[in-house]
């Protein structure tokens, strides 16, 4: 992992994403825990509504895309979700 490299301060990890990688940044957001990363920056992809609804953030534990387990997010982290007015795809 990253955070074990002695040139990397685990204390200021920050993530990007951009399109699907966007998406995956929100996945990180939802199932890693506080200590992997502080920061998260996403452009051009919203959450998916499996990722969260009915008051809830869902996780895709057994890898096969259901999102059937609830699950509570690390807190305390800084998030940036960068997306367009104009966009007709994603209003």
């Amino acid at each position: 992992m990253l955070r074990t490299y002695n040139n990397v301060d685990a204390g200021r990890i920050s993530i990007y994403g951009s399109s699907n990688g966007s998406g995956m940044v929100n996945r990180l957001l939802i199932e890693l825990d506080g200590a992997a990363f502080q920061s998260a920056a996403c452009s051009v992809s919203q959450m998916i509504s499996k990722m969260y609804h009915d008051g809830s953030f869902w996780h895709n534990a057994a890898g096969n895309n259901t999102y059937d387990q609830t699950i509570v997010p690390a807190r305390g982290r800084r998030i940036l979700s960068i997306s367009g007015t104009a966009d007709s795809i994603i209003p």
